[in-house]
């Protein structure tokens, strides 16, 4: 038989591990960079010739730009998955960076992982990309393209503009409202 003690210890014990739920959230949101755990944000740069690595973990491509063409800028993160890559590249070029002639073209906040299907990944872009030229808009499009694809799991990108479907421009200037691989952007890979 059930004494009143062992019912009040069920009872808490129910109540105490209620509480230590995570709450489901229906779609990706941005992680404001102080809310970042510290071992994920800490940044140690060293320069390796023409490549500069930084932090701890698995290595990545961020791709910059010089001279209106992309340029491969070895980061390191962990996990090496989409949401961190995109951090990345969303951090743009560091000081030695910029002094060595790399930018980006990626405006803050432009891109944000709505959703992954299978080797599809489809980034919501801003409205304030609409407002870039055509060459800045194409060259964004090719940093974020060549950065997800790099990865093993994601073959293609689709894009949206503030959350709505959009034709986006290739690399040849062509526009398509499909998703987009490298290929599209083959005059902007790096050399």
């Amino acid at each position: 038989m059930v004494n009143g003690r062992t019912l009040l210890v069920a009872a808490t014990s129910i109540a105490a591990f209620a509480g230590c739920t995570v709450s489901s959230q229906d779609s990706a949101h941005r992680v404001p960079a102080q809310d970042v755990p510290f071992e994920l944000a800490e940044t140690t740069t060293t320069d390796t010739g023409s490549v500069i690595t930084i932090g701890a973990g698995q290595d990545v491509a961020v791709f910059l730009v010089r001279d209106d063409r992309l340029t491969v800028v070895n980061r390191t993160t962990s996990p090496a998955d989409p949401p961190h890559v995109l951090a990345l590249l969303a951090q743009g070029p560091s000081q030695e960076e910029t002094s060595a002639g790399l930018r980006t073209a990626l405006v803050p906040d432009l891109a944000e992982i709505v959703a992954i299907d299978g080797e599809l990944i489809t980034i919501d872009l801003d409205g304030e990309f609409s407002s870039l030229v055509p060459t800045e808009q194409r060259l964004a499009l090719a940093q974020i393209t060549f950065a997800m694809t790099q990865l093993a799991a994601i073959s293609s990108v689709r894009f949206l503009v503030a959350g709505q479907p959009a034709s986006v421009p290739r690399g040849d200037g062509s526009s398509t409202d499909g998703p987009v691989s490298p290929d599209d952007y083959s005059d902007f890979a790096p050399v």
